[in-house]
């Protein structure tokens, strides 16, 4: 069973997901990684020369590669739950952990990154990551399987690894 992990950007899913993947000895995929790996291209890049529909459309063949490997710890990009697509594919191929915290948190742990995130280039930014949680919260809600505060990153990847071990025990009792 793939642990998948969505939230929005800033929510620690790559930290998180590396942390647990070490744990369980599964490996790590994160579907931005995967898809800058097959574009040759950074996600900035993707999105000034394709826009946010050519990196979504890049973003499903990503995730069907990923989960299709199955038994791995994926790292989602934040908007992976925008296309229903990709909520099928989830829902159907992983155990989905939502990794919760408020715009603030986000965009502390962001800040220093402004410059490689293009959709945090703005006057804004914090009403940038309050308007995805609105947005897309009832979307990451609809996928996962459990929520965990994205406090400490230590602390969201056992919390994260708990509910799938519990999961897979009530899985394998019911199965």
């Amino acid at each position: 069973m793939n642990l998948v992990l969505v939230g929005a950007m800033g929510s620690g899913k790559s930290t998180v997901g590396r942390i647990c993947a070490t744990a369980l000895r599964r490996r790590f995929a994160d579907t931005d990684e995967w898809v800058e790996a097959a574009a040759g291209l950074r996600v900035a890049e993707i999105f000034a020369r394709e826009g946010e529909a050519g990196f979504r459309e890049r973003e499903v063949a990503a995730l069907r590669a990923v989960l299709a490997a199955g038994d791995q710890v994926v790292a989602t990009g934040g908007g992976i739950v925008v296309r229903p697509e990709n909520r099928a594919a989830l829902r159907a191929d992983g155990f989905v952990v939502l990794l919760w915290a408020e715009p603030e948190e986000l965009w502390r742990r962001l800040a220093s990154q402004a410059a490689s995130r293009p959709r945090l280039q703005v006057g804004d930014p914090v009403a940038v990551l309050r308007d995805d949680l609105q947005r897309r919260g009832p979307l990451y809600r609809e996928v996962a399987d459990v929520t965990v505060a994205a406090a400490s990153a230590e602390e969201a990847a056992r919390a994260a690894m708990e509910a799938l071990r519990r999961a897979e025990r009530e899985g394998a009792a019911s199965g």
